[in-house]
């Protein structure tokens, strides 16, 4: 198995340590080749920093070593080089710390065919992959490592690395609570896990030589614990203490009196920990160099150099992790007190400009490289994401309570949950997405579903849908005419899907006929996701004059207002129809709980939306009601996906669906497709039309993406103020 640490070793060799990385490779090729011969010389090298000695003195292989992160500039001169001082070189050998794999194909076939030098890369991998071959090998990465990892190991190492929270203590805890976060699967307690990671934390840098007694862990697991009774810490750390110690990843000292024994971690547990922080900091080196490729895909108003761009991402990241932080202590808030929280890429914004933004980008830019990360990062770094978050989420419960087990046994178990058209019609929209793995919201409802949990909609909902259908094909009817109003968003996402246009009407009637629309709708909901049609009218019309009339203010006042600004025609009846059905969904669900438990995140009925104005509903109720008002019927689906991978729900949920569990379910860059964006995609497969239609989808895809990610967060700063910023952004991406 490929060693960590090695890998972390050579990642961290910089331009500086180019000496110690010569004198770490010729010990790799030493065994390989023992007439090696070090050529480095202070009137220079003549392209070669060694060669194997000959008899004749005519040099046919030549080796190189680098550590620049420009390698391919640096093979081709020092080509250009040997080929000039010796013609007789056939084969060289550069190795480097650097990860090329290959990338370098292209180039190899270059000097073969042009220099008739064969070019042979030992990079990264190549190291990591022969470190156990050879005594000698193994000693010079054990060196390696000792030098260059081991201090970043520490628990000062691990403080300078965690920039996040403010307390030291802290920084280290949330390590092992991440470092532990693949077991949180399991039917372990969480408790019991949050006090293994805690005691492991504060054991961090203990060996045989530097033991703790149990007071001194207590007081250091005490430090991370901000809130709780003393005793009950130190009752919680000794058992997790106890249970550690049977199991062997920690070694007790006995003495005469027990209060005096001592503690430090096993030989194999130090070891463990060591390999898993190393590859804990080899996927924060991942997550910086995504942030750098989101940041390079942006329009920024000068060029950005190798040094500003590694600053950006750091400044990026510090940012991504405090979004994660934010996001567990709303989730933890949330189960205390039933506030539903969704996070926002404005909000992510309006952070980033309170904190001073970051160098050389707009908020707006430096949001948008962080949604497009959370979005859609690399599989090492999905994982990565996952275990940081639940490590804040699981920190921000200790916070609040010791016992995080018993917090978390007060959320609900099972369920009905009513879905709103928002939450409804992004299901449909994802069909469209060619890769099941990139259906996000699709992979949350299936989760829910496996864990047990009942899908509804209203008629009210199957209506909606049904007409934003009907509203669809009228726009592809008239597109070319004036069309007041946004574009449709099922229409929009066919359109960005890279799928032809004249296609939509046959999409269409695979989801709704002419002869039953409604029924057709209800049918399909319930055939693909498993959502079955319910109605809350029995619920909404039971329900007092007060609640009726507080909830139908609400949603008037933002019908009439999403109306005046064209989201949907001017017409009277729609949006009574509309105010109608969300009173039906909320009032219903709000008066389905009422004997159900007094925990706010226990009751067994539940109202999933992405409407913002429903996110403040709890607010508007106390507002309007007094403090007596019921709490709100919203969940958010953040909530629900965290909820699914921490709560009482996580071991109902196969593993290989449990893992896929979106970090975003923000669907805002979906909901808002101004026409530019839709006028790009029809001239991208225009241009790609000669192509198959699996290739033209593709260029259709990427070239949305592209300028989706250059525009920024969708809807920061208003929709309408986006417009033309948006617009000169497609411009420039239209292909030529």
């Amino acid at each position: 198995m490929p060693n960590p640490r090695l890998s972390l070793a050579l990642e961290r060799i910089g331009p500086g340590d180019w000496e110690i990385f010569e004198q770490f490779a010729s010990e790799f090729l030493a065994v390989e080749y023992p007439a090696l011969r070090t050529m480095a010389a202070p009137n220079g090298d003549k392209g070669r920093d060694a060669e194997i000695f000959t008899i004749d003195g005519v040099s046919k292989v030549a080796f190189q070593y680098s550590v620049t992160a420009s390698w391919k500039t640096k093979i081709t001169r020092t080509l250009d080089t040997l080929k000039w001082n010796f013609p007789s070189v056939s084969t060289m050998i550069y190795l480097t710390n650097q990860v090329i794999g290959p990338a370098a194909d292209g180039l190899r076939e270059e000097s073969r065919r042009d220099r008739n030098i064969t070019v042979d890369i030992r990079d990264r991998s190549w190291f990591v992959d022969r470190e156990q071959s050879y005594p000698q090998r193994r000693v010079a990465s054990q060196e390696l490592a000792k030098r260059f990892v081991d201090p970043l190991l520490s628990k000062r190492g691990v403080i300078d690395r965690t920039p996040t929270l403010t307390a030291d203590e802290s920084k280290v805890a949330v390590l092992h609570l991440a470092l532990d976060g693949e077991d949180q699967a399991t039917d372990q307690s969480l408790t019991k896990s949050c006090f293994d990671s805690l005691v492991l934390a504060a054991l961090h840098d203990s060996s045989t030589d530097n033991r703790l007694s149990l007071s001194e862990i207590q007081d250091g697991v005490a430090l991370r614990m901000p809130v709780g009774k003393r005793g009950q810490i130190d009752a919680l750390t000794l058992s997790a203490l106890n249970r550690l110690s049977r199991k062997g990843p920690v070694k007790q000292h006995k003495s005469a009196s027990a209060s005096e024994d001592t503690y430090h971690l096993s030989f194999e547990e130090a070891k463990k920990i060591n390999d898993q922080t190393a590859k804990f900091l080899l996927d924060e080196a991942a997550l910086d160099a995504e942030l750098v490729v989101a940041v390079r895909a942006l329009e920024v108003p000068i060029e950005l150099g190798e040094t500003q761009l590694t600053e950006i991402s750091r400044e990026l990241r510090t940012a991504l992790d405090e979004t994660l932080l934010e996001r567990g202590e709303s989730f933890a808030e949330a189960v205390e007190t039933g506030e539903p929280f969704q996070l926002s890429p404005v909000a992510i914004a309006d952070k980033i400009t309170a904190a001073g933004g970051i160098s050389e980008l707009s908020s707006d830019a430096a949001a948008a490289a962080i949604m497009h990360v959370l979005e859609q990062p690399s599989p090492q770094t999905q994982s990565h994401l996952r275990r940081l978050a639940d490590a804040y989420t699981l920190f921000a419960f200790l916070k609040q309570t010791p016992d995080v087990q018993k917090v978390m046994l007060n959320v609900f178990s099972e369920g009905d949950i009513w879905m709103d058209t928002t939450a409804i019609l992004p299901l449909i929209g994802e069909t469209l997405v060619d890769d099941p793995e990139e259906r996000h919201f699709t992979i949350l409802m299936r989760a829910a579903v496996d864990a047990g949990l009942l899908l509804f909609v209203t008629e009210g909902v199957v209506e909606e849908v049904e007409r934003h259908l009907n509203l669809a094909v009228a726009y592809g009817h008239n597109r070319t005419s004036v069309w007041t109003g946004r574009v449709p968003f099922l229409y929009s996402a066919f359109v960005l899907s890279g799928r032809p246009e004249t296609e939509f009407l046959d999409w269409q009637r695979h989801i709704c006929g002419r002869e039953q629309p409604l029924q057709d709708v209800s049918d399909y909901l319930a055939d693909e996701f498993s959502v079955e049609t319910k109605s809350l009218l029995e619920y909404s019309d039971a329900a007092s004059i007060e609640l009726r009339g507080a909830v139908q203010e609400l949603w008037n006042e933002t019908h009439e207002r999403r109306r005046q600004r064209g989201d949907y025609g001017a017409e009277q009846g729609t949006r009574s129809r509309l105010v109608a059905h969300d009173v039906e969904n909320s009032v219903g669900v709000i008066e389905y709980r009422r004997t159900t438990g007094p925990s706010p995140m226990g009751y067994l009925a539940w109202w999933l939306t992405f409407d913002g104005t429903a996110m403040k509903m709890k607010d508007h109720l106390r507002e309007r009601l007094g403090p007596h008002a019921p709490p709100s019927p919203v969940l958010s689906p953040d909530f629900l996906t965290q909820l699914l991978r921490l709560g009482p729900l996580r071991t109902a949920i196969e593993q290989d669906l449990r893992v896929q569990l979106p970090l975003l379910t923000d669907m805002s860059v979906n909901h808002y497709a101004p026409q530019a964006l839709l006028d790009l995609a029809r001239e991208t497969r225009e241009k790609s039309s000669s192509q198959n239609e699996r290739v033209v989808r593709r260029e259709v895809r990427d070239a949305v993406n592209r300028a989706r990610q250059q525009m920024g967060p969708a809807a920061v700063g208003g929709v309408r103020a986006m417009e033309d910023r948006i617009s000169a952004s497609i411009k420039r991406q239209s292909p030529e």
